[in-house]
C-alpha cells in the first residue's frame, strides 16, 4: 500500500511520498531529493540565497540538468558547493550523477 512505505519508486527521476494530510502524495523529482538533503546542512540563509531559486530543466542516466538564475548562482554551486553536493549524490542513491548548471 503507497501509504506504508516511505517513498514509492516511479519513474527515474520522480519518487512518491506520503504526507500527514490524508494519505496525499507528493511527487519529488530527483533534484527535489538533493535540495530536500542539501537544506539541512546549511543555512537557512545560504540555502535561500543559492539553491531554492534553482530548477530542475531535465535529466538523463547520467546527469540533472539544474536551470539558475545567474552566471554566478552557477559558479557558486559549482565551486563552494561542488563537494557537498557530490555527497548528496551519494547519499540519495545518485553515485554516477553529475549536475550541470544552466543560466536561465
Amino acid at each position: 500500500m503507497l501509504c506504508d512505505s516511505e517513498q514509492t519508486f516511479v519513474h527515474p527521476c520522480v519518487y512518491l511520498l506520503p504526507t500527514a494530510d490524508y494519505g496525499a502524495v507528493v511527487i519529488m523529482n530527483d533534484w527535489a531529493r538533493v535540495l530536500q538533503h542539501t537544506k539541512r546542512r546549511l543555512s537557512p540563509c545560504n540555502f535561500a540565497t543559492w539553491f531554492q531559486p534553482t530548477r530542475l530543466k531535465g535529466s538523463d542516466s547520467t546527469r540533472l540538468l539544474v536551470q539558475v538564475p545567474t552566471r554566478l548562482c552557477k559558479k557558486r554551486l559549482t565551486e563552494t558547493y561542488g563537494e557537498l553536493l557530490e555527497a548528496v549524490l551519494q547519499e540519495v542513491g545518485l553515485p554516477d550523477t553529475r549536475l550541470e548548471f544552466i543560466c536561465s
